[in-house]
């Protein structure tokens, strides 16, 4: 790549001559890539800095009016030799003993290339030892089972046929750190001194650090920590019970880390970190749960107590104590299990406790509700209704979803398990539906009734004075309001009417007609409609009279004016 490449071609025929040249079956032109010419007989073709995309078959067609000839040549345009390159050298590593550790560089340059690794200046191949490899453009070499004798200097070298490079790397052998006395575990009683130990092996340099936990810890305060190139100790002065922990030494180099860990246990009273809550309000039929953490030193005794008694575990009651959590549940509680509970844990150090008031309720029910009932206006309405459930009760009543408040005519009362609500002298306006609702801590009921007023009746059309001849039909007829059922009677005289051939009577929901047929003398008079339901009577009156002529010598009287004054003589 980068050179120029001339094709030259001598030919010869009858002149003009024309010439042309093609690129894997396509003509070329001549311009700054390609420089086409005749000469002299020959035919040039000059490549002008050859390029790997100018690999080709290359063809030259020369030709005039009798014929033509060509001539073909291939092309390969090769790339130039680059010397190698390391661009990752060997670097300075650690190794540890018993692993296996691998070096690596990454070559470039042109192949082939040859690869080879030399340890402190001499040849290794692959064997037990050694894995060489080089694949693309990275070359390594696999050291395995490590030991102090592999510790040196490392060479790979890379060559090719424009020149050679190599690159160096040095490997060290570290001994990882090895305990060979270990803190051990202790108890300890509160205000005593405390030592940890331990002693180790490994290559230095060696750092050793303690840890609380998963918190180092530093000197200081009531905590020491000597070194040495083998040995360390934590010394803990005056402990108590919050001292308790799990320390950890920890050693380490570059060849790797080792832990050891040690439990320290002070011994420390049962005290609650989480105590029962105050108080509880529970509804009848739910579980009561009731639960605390408490810390010390095990063994930890937990009891229960209700109201002063230990508490049993059985059906209804269940007790653990698990991961410092004390738990009793109680299910389907009931009123009777309200109460102060206590749990109280002990051990050989001491005794805690904690308590819990729990109060358990039961919602109200309605165990008889309102009945709807008729009043007549002017009388006293009484509702009631029991409930049940745990006082106190918080009542509140409603007319046709409007609130009733306690004033002069509307009193609500609660009194051991009965609900009353009383209203005074009722009108019209206490018709409706009524809702009370009974409430307390833990739930409400409701109830309604519908309320209906009794209206005595009352003659919205009453009988009027009416008059007729003997022998005529006539009707007299009232309409009236009020409360249903009604019945009707007619009176004439003070005498209640039946029917006969001359009177029937008929009435409808709320009206009621006399029919009178064939009329006579007799049927003049007072008569009376009497109207009557639950709520009370009215009466509605009117005279009827008959009129006719009567012939007494010759001289005609009149029977009505008659019949009109006995009704007034009466």
């Amino acid at each position: 790549t980068g050179d120029s490449a001339t094709l030259e071609c001598t030919i010869s025929g009858s002149p003009e001559l024309k010439v042309k040249w093609f690129k894997d079956g396509k003509e070329m032109i001549s311009g700054r890539k390609y420089k086409m010419m005749v000469k002299e007989n020959t035919a040039t073709l000059k490549i002008l800095t050859a390029e790997k995309g100018d690999t080709a078959e290359y063809k030259m067609e020369v030709s005039n009016k009798v014929g033509k000839d060509q001539s073909t040549c291939s092309v390969t345009v090769i790339g130039r030799a680059v010397p190698p390159s390391f661009t990752k050298a060997l670097k300075k590593v650690d190794g540890r003993i018993g692993s296996n550790i691998t070096l690596e560089c990454r070559v470039s340059g042109s192949q082939p290339m040859v690869v080879s690794w030399y340890k402190d200046n001499q040849e290794i191949h692959s064997d037990d030892k050694y894995k060489l490899d080089f694949s693309g453009s990275t070359a390594s070499v696999l050291i395995t089972g490590l030991d102090q004798s592999d510790g040196g200097v490392y060479t790979c070298q890379a060559s090719n046929d424009a020149g050679e490079k190599e690159t160096s790397g040095t490997l060290s052998i570290k001994e990882p750190p090895v305990f060979t006395v270990k803190p051990e575990s202790q108890d300890a009683s509160p205000g005593s001194n405390v030592v940890m130990k331990s002693t180790f092996t490994g290559s230095a340099p060696l750092a050793v650090k303690w840890f609380r936990e998963e918190k180092e810890v530093f000197t200081g305060g009531k905590c020491f920590i000597k070194k040495d190139s083998s040995s360390s100790s934590l010394e803990l002065h005056s402990v108590k019970p919050s001292d308790s922990a799990k320390y950890t030494c920890q050693v380490s180099n570059d060849a790797g880390r080792v832990d050891c860990t040690a439990l320290l246990f002070v011994k420390e009273a049962p005290t609650f970190t989480m105590k029962l809550e105050p108080s509880q309000l529970l509804r009848t039929g739910q579980p009561l749960n009731l639960s605390c953490k408490v810390q010390g030193t095990p063994v930890i005794s937990i009891m229960w107590f209700k109201n002063g008694s230990e508490i049993i575990s059985d059906h209804r009651h269940t007790m653990s104590f698990d991961s410092s959590i004390a738990t009793l549940d109680v299910e389907n509680c009931s009123v009777e299990d309200g109460g102060d509970y206590v749990c109280a844990a002990s051990s050989e150090a001491g005794r805690d406790q904690c308590s819990s008031s729990v109060t358990v309720k039961e919602p109200p029910v309605f165990v008889r509700s309102f009945e709807s009932t008729e009043h007549v206006k002017g009388s006293d309405i009484i509702l009631e209704g029991t409930v049940s459930g745990s006082a106190p009760f918080e009542i509140s009543c409603f007319l046709n979803d409007k609130p009733i408040r306690n004033d002069s005519r509307h009193q609500i009362s609660v009194e051991n398990d009965t609900v009353t609500v009383q209203i005074s002298n009722c009108a019209t306006g206490d018709a409706g539906m009524y809702q009370c609702t009974v409430a307390n801590d833990v739930g409400e009921t409701s109830c309604s009734c519908q309320i209906s007023l009794k209206e005595p009746p009352s003659f919205v059309q009453r009988l009027e004075d009416m008059s007729c001849m003997v022998g005529s039909e006539i009707s007299l007829k009232c309409m009236l309001s009020g409360s249903l059922p009604m019945t009707f009677s007619w009176i004439k005289d003070d005498h209640e009417l039946t029917e006969d051939e001359h009177v029937k009577m008929s009435h409808e929901t709320k009206s009621a007609i006399l029919n009178l047929k064939n009329a006579q003398l007799s049927h003049g008079g007072k008569y009376v409609c009497q109207a009557q339901n639950k709520a009370g009577t009215q009466r509605s009156a009117a005279v009827l009279i008959v009129t006719g002529l009567w012939d007494v010598s010759g001289s005609y009287l009149s029977v009505a004016f008659m019949s009109s004054l006995m009704l007034y003589l009466s």
